[in-house]
């Protein structure tokens, strides 16, 4: 007779978990780029009163008679298909159109190696997050809402060399093998804060140490400061570009998009954020619309994937199995008093 009430506790919990799962996605449902989970439940455990035996000369077969203890959290999933679309009219706002993350994270100056092919790489120190909403903070660099740099690729060639296009990197090199963090492009400034020129009457770039990654061109005087920029706007492709003031076409990066084999595998943080721990297989970064990503979309966030017919009805159902497991016990206690009883 015990062993119901057991049952009844384990399915309380289990709706109880359950419940949980709904009421975090319902408090999301306005949350930019949160997806949404499912709970799922299996059997527990049993009491096998009597095994199964096969069949004789004589008799035949028996089957099994078993008691189960209720019910469990089966799996925790997470949805990561594409949300709705938002409109936010703000160029540095950008969503994605398909699958990937974008990949921010605390400043590193060295970058990050994407030529590493071990599980997840090196690329595991980065979040990754479907949220999108960007922008420069004063020292020129590309940020997202909670202060974190957005990272990309700076020293890719595509442009050629029409003289008004100035890019963040002149070096060599593979274009996608250092994953870095996005800054406006800088350049060399006196001391009495107006631009160094050169001979042409063009700013003169900050030049950097390849292993320091120290400024090596600021003489006595000069400082390095960020280029202003208007009209910033972000590609398809995740160019990032602006024009200065002398009307030319600065690049300041190209965001990248990383590619998960198994998003399901990915751990959930706060800020909307997720982390890459095992089993995601692979993670690469890629120019977004190549290898499985999806291209960018300027001005956009990407809203919530949460459905709240499908919540609301499952949190009726979640309301009445929690409420039958409830019965049982009452009902199990009931049973109990009417055996004690028995003594009067």
């Amino acid at each position: 007779m015990v062993r119901s009430m057991f049952a009844a506790v384990a399915g309380l919990r289990a709706h109880q978990t359950k419940m949980d799962v709904i009421g975090n996605n319902i408090a999301n449902v306005n949350t930019y780029g949160y997806k949404k989970a499912r709970a799922t439940f299996k059997d527990q455990f049993y009491a096998t009163l009597k095994g199964s035996s096969a069949p004789g000369e004589l008799y035949g077969g028996g089957n099994p008679s078993q008691i189960g203890y209720g019910s469990q959290i089966g799996s925790i999933d997470v949805a990561h298909s594409t949300g709705g679309i938002a409109a936010t009219d703000i160029a540095t706002d950008v969503m994605i159109s398909g699958n990937g993350y974008f990949l921010v994270g605390e400043y590193n100056k060295a970058g990050y190696d994407t030529t590493s092919k071990t599980d997840g790489n090196n690329l595991t120190a980065l979040n990754m997050t479907r949220v999108g909403i960007f922008y420069f903070d004063g020292n020129g660099n590309l940020v997202d809402g909670n202060r974190n740099h957005v990272y990309g690729f700076k020293n890719y060639a595509e442009i050629g060399t029409d003289p008004d296009y100035i890019k963040p990197d002149a070096g060599g090199g593979d274009p996608k093998k250092t994953l870095e963090a996005l800054q406006i492009p800088q350049i060399v400034m006196n001391k009495d804060g107006s631009p160094l020129l050169d001979g042409d009457g063009n700013y003169t770039m900050v030049e950097y140490d390849e292993t320091t990654g120290d400024p090596t061109n600021l003489g006595t005087d000069g400082y390095a400061a960020s280029m202003k920029l208007n009209s910033v706007s972000i590609g398809a492709d995740g160019t990032v570009s602006g024009i200065n003031d002398k009307k030319q076409v600065v690049i300041v990066g190209r965001i990248t998009v990383a590619n998960v084999p198994n998003p399901n595998a990915l751990e959930s943080t706060n800020n909307s954020y997720f982390k890459a721990k095992e089993n995601t297989g692979i993670i690469s970064a890629e120019v977004p619309g190549e290898g499985a990503t999806g291209t960018l979309e300027s001005g956009k966030l990407e809203m919530s994937n949460v459905d709240l017919s499908q919540e609301f009805t499952d949190m009726i159902t979640t309301q009445r199995g929690f409420q039958a497991n409830t019965r049982i016990i009452t009902v199990t206690d009931q049973m109990l008093e009417e055996l004690v009883n028995l003594k009067r």
